[in-house]
């Protein structure tokens, strides 16, 4: 991810925010805080994507701007657990933890499906070992990149699909041929099920996760199923939102700066 500060404004209501590595003088010069004011006169949903600590230098600023009370929220993406992209909490253990776990309450995090099968288990472990054994590359207590378990099933796929074509008769040298027979189509793999769409993409599976403001750790809330395109909530966890206010609204009662007719007191004419 490039360093630098990037907000992309894609629609009406949302910014997406590809914050990177802000050095400490744009953090200090007031460009994310500035980027915050602005963007937050015509939006109302901030979908960030970023190095760890970047998130919480970015949620401090908006804690401080008063955006993390109800009326703006914050979606982060973030693959896997892994070292390459920080510490995702908001615990530092410094001053500003209480002030980050306050903020952190306007924050979702969308993140990669993790399977919790005996048999993608095992080839963690697996993969990790390996790791270790011949590369001397210690994973810890951090996830496998999931990049290792998709180029895993992207062979299996290939392997499978070959062996179709051999059995057909056809010329597995036939790249249209090949690809052709993987559009359309769901396989299983180590990970689960995996759906191709028709254009080649595979259908990825999500988890939507969010901070319990009592305990300060992050609870799945929902899943969503790439191959079949359902949205599930979680049959416990739900979204608590900042003021129990529910999520914000796309327009705010008074327009975004607050200039609506209806809110406006234009005193009594005699």
């Amino acid at each position: 991810m490039d360093k630098g500060l990037r907000i992309n404004q894609r629609d009406q209501w949302a910014t997406v925010a590809d914050l990177g590595r802000p050095s400490a003088t744009e953090i200090a010069e007031g460009v994310v805080s500035n980027a915050l004011t602005t963007r937050s006169r015509r939006r109302r949903l901030f979908v960030i994507t970023c190095y760890a600590d970047t998130l919480r230098e970015m949620l401090l600023k908006a804690h401080g701007l008063g955006m993390t009370e109800g009326d703006y929220a914050f979606i982060y993406y973030r693959s896997f657990i892994g070292d390459s992209f920080g510490d995702y909490s908001w615990k530092r253990g410094d001053s500003s933890d209480q002030i980050a776990m306050d903020a952190y309450e306007a924050l979702l995090i969308v993140t990669l499906m993790k399977p919790n099968t005996t048999e993608f288990v095992d080839f963690e472990n697996e993969v990790k070992t390996a790791a270790k054994d011949k590369y001397g590359y210690d994973y810890g207590h951090y996830d496998v990149n999931p990049f290792v378990t998709a180029y895993h099933d992207a062979f299996l796929i290939y392997g499978d699909v070959v062996n179709e074509t051999i059995a057909d008769g056809g010329d597995i040298f036939d790249g249209e041929n090949i690809t052709g027979k993987m559009r359309n189509r769901t396989f299983d793999g180590i990970t689960g099920k995996l759906r191709i769409d028709e254009n080649g993409d595979r259908e990825t599976d999500f988890t939507l996760l969010d901070m319990d403001p009592v305990s300060g750790n992050y609870n799945v809330v929902g899943f969503y199923h790439g191959s079949n395109g359902v949205f599930e909530w979680h049959e416990v966890h739900r979204i608590h939102w900042p003021n129990n206010a529910g999520p914000p609204v796309n327009m705010p009662k008074c327009g975004y700066t607050g200039d609506a007719p209806e809110c406006q007191n234009y005193g009594c004419i005699k």
